[in-house]
């Protein structure tokens, strides 16, 4: 008896042993009877490459000339505001504006349009207090609050200098008296500009 159960499972295991070597056999020969070819829908390196320096070199110009018009931002306005105040970015300064008005400006950051300004800011080399409301604004003047009352070191960490409502960094002078006028210069952008030159985008504002 014992002796039919080893002869039995001696057959079984001979019919698999077979049956997976015929199976290993055929998918080998399927691997090597496989045409040789390319997935078309798979991204050509060289093509993207080839695209990426096309694109650099038809926008090369615009961007440029896009870089050095936003070194320089300007504004005008109107109401009751006195304005009499200069800087060589916020830790050195002096002046001060007291009053609302409404004002049109080619601002920082390609911000372009106009808007309403309550202001009542005061500064002194480092220091300063500026309480500023930006709001009814226009075009892609985008709104903003400078809430700081207490007279203390400037801070380039308030959320509208994070956010590129306001160059921090900017050197200009803003005056007025019913009507005012602003204008600046941007480090920055002056830097991204010169950058830009070798293809360099450090404000990443380029078009793509």
């Amino acid at each position: 008896m014992l002796k039919k159960l080893v002869f039995t499972a001696a057959i079984v295991f001979s019919l698999f042993a077979l049956n997976v070597s015929a199976e290993d056999t055929a998918a080998k020969a399927v691997v090597k009877s496989a045409p040789s070819g390319f997935d078309r829908t798979r991204p050509h390196k060289l093509t993207e490459t080839m695209h990426s320096i096309a694109r650099t070199a038809v926008f090369y110009l615009p961007n440029r000339l896009m870089d050095a018009a936003d070194i320089i931002s300007f504004e005008g306005g109107f109401g009751g505001v006195f304005a009499l105040e200069m800087q060589a970015t916020r830790y050195l300064q002096i002046g001060g504006a007291h009053g609302s008005s409404y004002f049109m400006a080619k601002a920082y950051d390609r911000q372009c349009g106009g808007g309403y300004r309550d202001t009542s800011r005061f500064g002194l080399i480092c220091w300063d207090r500026d309480v500023t409301y930006v709001s009814e604004n226009f075009g892609s003047i985008r709104e903003y609050v400078i809430d700081s009352p207490q007279f203390s070191i400037a801070d380039c960490r308030l959320d509208a200098f994070r956010d590129n409502e306001v160059d921090f960094w900017a050197v200009g002078v803003h005056i007025g008296w019913l009507l005012e006028l602003g204008v600046a210069v941007h480090p920055i952008e002056v830097a991204d500009f010169a950058a830009g030159i070798f293809c360099i985008d450090l404000r990443g504002d380029d078009i793509k």
